[in-house]
């Protein structure tokens, strides 16, 4: 260490007194991101936590996400495909798996307990009706389901109170409580240790508790306003859904799904605004009369009407020509918009738009132009694997514990004759979320036919992506076989069709297979047509 330093001393005094070079320029290192200069003067680099980054702007971002969804037409577009793409017009199917380790032929099986899968799907469907899924007796669980993503699109989270009541059928009802009543500025330490942040009551582990409500006041349901003050109801955590997406530890409370793409919505709407309303301007006004140095001697402008100002109006018509009085001049009002950059320059902030939204610029702009069937299949099925993740966090947040919750009251008020002892049997419950029709029928089901011949797939994988279960797609095969040789009816399908040539279409350019590729294919289906299949 003496030596080195001794060295960076010699080196250094060389320098200083002239007899040496300077010494090599020291490089920054680092990243890039994190530097500092003119250019990055407004970019924030002081951390802080999720929670108060939520609690100083949670209010302000849901006020503005409402006005979107009301008054924007691309917000309620994406809020209309949360809502159709999770939920559906179908809601979720349930099946319920309850099974036992039976002796089948010598050998301990796990066996599916028929009768009681059947009588809990006809119970929970009884259940779902209106009249008796809501305390208000107005929403069905299908519209309870579609209203909490409707809520998650765009406020972030949703709240669902379960009320466990002994005298109504199967003893549980189902309230919605909007979020903005979960008061995100309530934050205070109690003397239990426990610690409120936003409206919501937890442990030392940041387990939720509680959670506070905004007492409903007499005069909020007359006028409609919030509620304001701390008078709450302190409602369970065994009582309460608080579904939002949790993207970082230590979350508390959701955000709005549109808060990347709101600033670019809005900035959106206003430019189209005003570009409406400068198109209208230059669409009004066609021409102008000037009057020269000597045109009030040598004639007087004669037209159809003088406005309030004095001004001559002069009504035209198509085909028209007049003669103007000696003197006076016309100019033509030539404002040419919108421009032929308009319709890039929208479709370019749309783009920007739907890739923080999560969705595909064709859905999401209602725009098909330029796509053929490879590219549109590649966005439709990337769009979709994003649907099924969020169908997933649907199913774990709000329908596995309303099921739990439904049966174990279910089977307290004897609305359903199954024992209490085998609750975690029961509870099983196994949701299928909406699917989608194929972007090309013949293609997609050739694709599943030769990978099926191929051993690459089952039959039980291709049903359950389209939502259905094999052995109910089974039994309803066998019940309509039976059915048609009861009718002595009989129908010949010819499953490979070969259509004439002047209306066989061109291939795209994305579509064109190479010739190994082709006789792969065509071995796969020889394979699969001489097994008679």
């Amino acid at each position: 260490m003496e030596m080195n330093l001794s060295g960076i001393r010699k080196a250094l005094g060389g320098w200083i007194s002239g007899t040496s070079e300077a010494p090599p320029r020291i490089r920054r290192r680092g990243f890039d991101a994190a530097a500092t200069g003119r250019s990055s003067s407004d970019w924030s680099s002081t951390e802080v936590h999720i929670d108060s980054d939520l609690r100083s702007s949670i209010k302000a971002v849901r006020a503005r996400a409402r006005y979107l969804s009301h008054n924007n037409d691309y917000a309620k577009r994406f809020v209309s495909l949360v809502r159709s793409n999770v939920v559906g017009p179908n809601g979720f199917k349930l099946q319920v798996q309850a099974s036992d380790y039976r002796m089948v032929q010598g050998a301990w099986k796990l066996v599916q307990d028929k009768l009681a899968n059947q009588i809990l799907e006809n119970a929970f469907y009884e259940w779902s009706k209106p009249k008796n899924c809501t305390v208000s007796g107005r929403q069905s669980f299908r519209a309870l389901c579609d209203m909490a993503m409707r809520y998650a699109a765009r406020d972030g989270e949703f709240f669902v109170r379960m009320v466990r009541m002994k005298n109504v059928p199967y003893g549980f009802r189902l309230q919605f409580v909007d979020p903005m009543n979960v008061d995100d500025q309530y934050t205070t330490r109690l003397q239990s240790g426990n610690v409120v942040k936003m409206g919501v009551e937890m442990d030392l582990n940041r387990r939720p508790v509680a959670y506070y409500v905004k007492k409903t006041k007499p005069e909020t349901e007359i006028y409609g306003y919030m509620a304001q003050g701390g008078d709450y109801e302190r409602i369970p955590a065994s009582e309460m859904i608080h579904g939002y997406d949790q993207e970082y530890e230590g979350q508390t409370r959701g955000i709005s799904w549109m808060v990347q793409s709101m600033w670019r919505l809005k900035m959106l709407q206003g430019y189209e605004e005003a570009a409406v309303v400068k198109a209208r301007v230059a669409a009004s006004d066609m021409a102008y009369f000037i009057p020269g140095v000597d045109s009030n001697e040598q004639g007087t402008m004669q037209g159809n009407a003088v406005d309030a100002d004095g001004n001559v109006v002069m009504d035209a018509e198509p085909g028209g020509m007049r003669t103007l009085p000696a003197g006076w001049d016309v100019k033509t009002w030539g404002h040419d918009f919108p421009s032929q950059q308009h319709e890039m320059f929208v479709n370019g902030t749309l783009r920007g738009i739907s890739s923080g939204l999560g969705v595909s610029f064709n859905t999401f702009a209602n725009n098909l132009e330029k796509v053929n069937y490879s590219s549109i299949r590649a966005g439709v099925i990337d769009e979709r694997e994003l649907w099924k993740s969020v169908q997933i966090w649907f199913t774990e947040s709000l329908l596995e514990p309303v099921f739990g919750a439904w049966l174990e009251m279910a089977i307290l008020t004897d609305s359903v004759n199954l024992p209490m002892s085998k609750y975690d049997k029961f509870n099983q419950p196994k949701w299928s979320g909406r699917r989608w029709p194929w972007v090309d029928p013949e293609k997609d089901v050739r694709a599943q036919l030769i990978s099926l011949e191929a051993g690459l797939t089952t039959r039980a994988k291709i049903l359950g992506e389209q939502g259905e279960d094999l052995e109910e797609t089974l039994s309803a095969l066998e019940e309509e076989k039976k059915l048609i040789e009861q009718y002595g009816l009989e129908f010949t399908t010819n499953t490979n069709p070969a259509p004439p040539a002047q209306d066989k279409p061109e291939p795209d350019e994305d579509d064109t297979v190479s010739p190994n590729e082709k006789k792969f294919i065509e071995e796969l289906l020889g394979n699969h047509n001489g097994n008679g299949h």
